[in-house]
């Protein structure tokens, strides 16, 4: 019985290390773009700006939080696995979302 574990392909590290690189800062990106645009939401929905920053940071610590967890999903479940359950999810999630508040434009 053989019990050797085949040999290690690193020749994509650097691929893997931009992805990852990338992805941290999309979001880095996406909590500046935010906290920039947080006066604006806090006029726009009649709120008190501690409480639009706490909905923020609400917001930054799930997706932070669930950032790893998604990705160690999909290493497990292979691409097509976590996208084709999650690509519906998401739709129905835009659709929800875009009927709810009559567009104001």
């Amino acid at each position: 019985m053989n019990t050797e574990l085949p040999p290690i392909d690193y020749s994509r590290k650097w691929f893997v290390m931009a992805a990852v690189a990338m992805s941290t800062f999309l979001s880095t990106i996406d909590g500046s773009i935010i906290n920039v645009a947080m006066p604006t939401l806090v006029t726009e929905l009649n709120t008190v700006f501690s409480m639009a920053q706490w909905v923020i940071l609400a917001y930054l610590l799930t997706q932070t939080t669930l950032l790893p967890s998604i990705g160690r999903l999909g290493d497990m479940l292979g691409k097509n696995g976590c996208t084709r359950p999650a690509s519906p999810f998401l739709r129905w999630v835009r659709c929800y979302a875009a009927c709810r508040q009559p567009f104001t434009g």
